[in-house]
């Protein structure tokens, strides 16, 4: 259809926004129309302003998984170097080189865009032309040294050492110039570029300038423009990723210090974007910017030399913005972007929790008290976000129902979408309460060690034998982190126990997050949360049995695939990371949820259901497998003390679920063995109940987790799927007063 010449204002506003130009370029294919134009239209003010409407429409386009016609971005840039052999003109020379630097990642399309090997010869002349004469502009220069770098590399004779470090130093005084324009945000992710290629990092790293810039990078993150700041965000994420002792250098940069070099505070400019209401693409690109700065200096060197009350500060500080930052959202608009923006900000805050436990067991009672103080006001927070997605997600029930019948076309539908990343937000909050859960079962026993023992914690110190009664009247001590510990893992339960959980756990386990970018793990946080929920009396196992088997495939041999490729792959990293932009872009824009369409396994037609006994056995199989019980450990590699990794890869404890899973598919009066055993010499503090009595046999002894001690399951079987429980168990299921893992 032909384009109007009315519309290109439109376009030209529109193709400023990121995700406003993707649905220009993904809903109404908006690059055939504008190339018409430049070529149909007589009014050569009108063509080039169509020509300057593709420029900006191309701009990042690499980022977008497009399903783009190439022969339209061929003739793009065959047009753009056709303005370049031409006599001079600086606005058509600047949009010519413009679509060049957006194409040139796309190795395929230039390569037939340029037929010849003479062809990139003469293009490399006329860049190298541009880039020495006197009239160049800025915008000219950066972009020309883009095309050169995109299809040259770092290896052309143009980047050698010494041109290389006065190319740099220009593209720094170009990014910090303190006024947001076309040439500092190319600058800016040529930068980024380089800094993404090994072997330009190195000169990047060597340039004498780097830290002066890296001060003023930080300085400017105060900045009002949201895209001259996401720039900065992205340098100083590759910067931190590559190297850790810059990490170390930039996190010192982050924070405001008092005479004493003591952490005061965030600075204003991280405070205020991560706060951002108007714009959760800053808000989220902020969060994704302080979870690289905390995982990559938690590796470094630097952090051993930091003192373990200093590090708690900043931690304490960081905690306590990301808090402010999820209650400052409102929860009355839920959309794809904002329910993106806090699961950004939720993994981030699991991070946080999980290095403020680490840090705790080298600190005080005191110190641990304070950064219990600010995990509980998070727990509060996420309970808040979670209770509020569980009671008002009222469309969850007719999603489920269409979920089970029609499969194929479960995400036609924008509104579908937001309620699948609803639910998703609903697991990583429910997650995130376990982190707490656990950061408080930490705590608890370094929270009652001595004033005058300051020293690294000793595992014996805390082995507390503890009576019920006393127990009691710990949970009732107000602000205590004991007290935080009950009132936290009491709020897990009572959210796993609401009736729309088990569907959404079960339909959360085979969809998955349908976002590409591997940054989540929803899979793993279903596992971790079943662990417990299947303990819980009040929650539905027939419900999450019957919404996992109706929505698998049929057949078991597409069962076995499908574990082998949805679940057992969940713990395998990327090669590549891909950019955040990207991951923004397959997050916030409506796409098919429909998982199983997609398995690469084809469903075999069986005309029965698989038996929730195999499916079960399939799970629990699943989890012998290594690489998904490393993927447990959650984002990154969750580690919230050292032994918490080994107690989820070890095969004990993968004996003691399947055990659990299978149990729950026995015959109901075979349900009288109480689970809570096969935990209770795990984390034996958290399962106090005062409607319990424990004899001198089975009094519980409070212990770290980090110490567990080590027993045997005493179970006789009967048949395949019939236990028989040890006599002196208890012969009923009872209700779990707190979490566990």
């Amino acid at each position: 259809m032909p384009l109007r010449p009315a519309a290109l204002n439109i376009i030209l506003k529109f193709a400023d926004n990121l995700s406003s130009r993707f649905i220009l370029l993904h809903k109404l294919s908006i690059l055939k129309p504008l190339l018409h134009a430049v070529y149909e239209w007589k009014d050569e003010k009108r063509s080039l302003e169509a020509l300057k409407a593709f420029y900006k429409c191309t701009f990042e386009i690499h980022y977008m998984a497009l399903e783009c016609e190439d022969e339209i971005l061929i003739r793009g840039a065959r047009q753009a170097i056709a303005i370049l052999k031409t006599p001079r003109d600086t606005e058509k020379i600047e949009i010519s080189l413009g679509i060049l630097a957006n194409l040139s990642r796309m190795t395929s399309v230039i390569h037939k865009a340029l037929r010849s090997r003479d062809d990139f010869e003469v293009l490399r002349k006329i860049l190298l032309h541009i880039m020495n004469e006197e009239l160049s502009t800025q915008v000219e220069l950066v972009l020309s040294m883009t095309v050169i770098f995109h299809l040259w590399g770092i290896q052309d004779k143009f980047f050698d050492r010494r041109n290389f470090h006065s190319s740099v130093q220009i593209l720094f005084n170009i990014l910090l110039n303190g006024k947001f324009s076309v040439e500092s945000l190319y600058a800016g992710h040529i930068l980024i570029e380089f800094c993404m290629n090994p072997t330009s990092f190195a000169l990047v790293k060597s340039h004498p300038a780097l830290h002066q810039t890296l001060d003023e990078v930080v300085n400017q993150l105060n900045s009002n423009n949201s895209k001259l700041v996401h720039t900065f965000v992205e340098f100083l994420k590759c910067l931190v990723k590559n190297d850790l002792e810059l990490c170390a250098y930039t996190r010192s940069r982050c924070f405001n210090f008092n005479s004493d070099n003591e952490a005061i505070g965030v600075i204003p400019g991280i405070c205020r974007h991560l706060m951002q209401l108007s714009d959760h693409f800053l808000a989220a690109s902020t969060a994704t910017l302080i979870f690289e700065l905390e995982y990559w200096y938690s590796k470094s060197p630097s952090v051993k030399l930091t003192s373990p009350i200093a590090y708690n500060a900043t931690l304490v500080q960081l905690l306590s913005v990301i808090t402010q930052s999820l209650s400052g959202i409102g929860v009355e608009k839920c959309t794809l972007e904002t329910v993106y923006r806090n699961r950004v900000i939720l993994r981030c805050a699991s991070l946080l929790v999980q290095k403020t436990a680490e840090a705790c067991c080298s600190l005080d009672s005191e110190s641990v008290g304070t950064s219990a103080s600010h995990v509980a006001r998070l727990a509060s927070t996420i309970h808040s976000l979670a209770r509020h997605n569980l009671e008002s997600n009222i469309q969850l029930s007719s999603f489920l129902s269409k979920v089970r019948k029609e499969k194929e076309n479960i995400g036609d539908t924008a509104q579908a979408n937001v309620v699948m990343s609803s639910m998703l937000l609903t697991v990583d909050s429910l997650d995130l309460l376990l982190v707490c859960t656990d950061f408080f079962s930490t705590a608890s026993p370094i929270s009652q060690k001595s004033p005058d023992n300051t020293g690294p914690l000793d595992p014996d110190e805390t082995r507390i034998d503890c009576t019920p009664q006393m127990a009691e009247m710990h949970l009732h001590e107000e602000g205590s982190v004991v007290g935080h510990l009950h009132k936290c893992s009491d709020a897990l339960q009572h959210c796993l126990e609401t009736p729309t959980v088990a569907p959404m756990l079960a339909l959360v386990l085979v969809l998955g997050d349908e976002v590409p970018s591997g940054i989540f793990c929803c899979r793993a946080a279903v596992l971790r949360l079943l662990k417990i929920a299947l303990n819980l009396e009040k929650f539905s196992i027939s419900t999450f049995l019957s919404t996992f088997s109706e929505i698998l495939p049929p057949g078991s041999q597409s069962i076995d695939q499908y574990i082998a490729s949805r679940l057992l792959n969940s713990g395998r990293k990327s090669s590549c990371s891909p950019s955040f932009s990207s991951e923004w872009i397959a997050a916030t824009q409506p796409h098919s949820l429909s998982n199983t369409s997609q398995c690469p396994c084809k469903s075999i037609p069986f005309s029965v259901r698989h038996s929730s006994e195999a499916i079960l056995d399939k799970l629990c199989n699943a989890l012998n497998n290594s690489s998904l019980s490393v993927s447990l450990c959650g984002w990154f590699e969750r580690s919230l003390s050292p032994s918490y990794g080994r107690l989820l890869i070890d095969s004990r404890s993968a004996f003691k679920f399947r055990v659990l899973l299978t149990c729950v598919c026995a015959p109901m009066h075979s349900l009288f063995f109480d689970c809570r055993q096969l935990f209770r010499d795990r984390r034996p503090w958290l399962f106090v109940n005062k409607k319990l009595s424990f004899s001198s046999q089975t009094r519980p002894c409070w212990k770290p987790m980090w110490q567990p001690k080590q027993r045997r399951c005493a179970l006789r079987t009967r048949s395949r799927n019939t236990f028989e429980p040890a006599p002196s168990w208890p012969n009923r299921r009872s209700r779990v007063s707190c979490a566990c893992r």
